[in-house]
């Protein structure tokens, strides 16, 4: 049973940590939070960090499934450095969880 006030939330969390040269470099990390349908992943929640000048982001991303049905989730993480020498390939949970909402 989840905790009062946690019950039919999805949560995601991710970071990132990027340094290089001389300190640390403008970076940006995205979350998706998305449920399997007929016709393939639905993202339904995005949490973005914009472009930041810190060495390490994080982030949480909540989605409120209650009433929406029983469906598998997963969570998406993307990191990018803003020169675009590097962007990271998106690095998916390594399964589904499914839900009743």
């Amino acid at each position: 049973m989840p905790p009062i006030g946690e019950s039919f939330i999805v949560r995601a969390n991710a970071f990132q940590s990027c340094e290089g040269g001389p300190g640390w470099r403008m970076q940006r990390l995205v979350i998706e939070i998305q449920r399997n349908r007929w016709y393939g992943w639905q993202t339904v929640q995005t949490e973005d960090s914009g472009y930041v000048n810190d060495p390490y982001v994080e982030r949480t991303a909540l989605y409120k499934c209650l009433g929406t049905g029983d469906f598998n989730y997963r969570t998406q993480a993307t990191g990018y450095v803003a020169n675009g020498t590097y962007k990271g390939a998106p690095v998916l949970s390594l399964g589904t969880t499914r839900v009743v909402c």
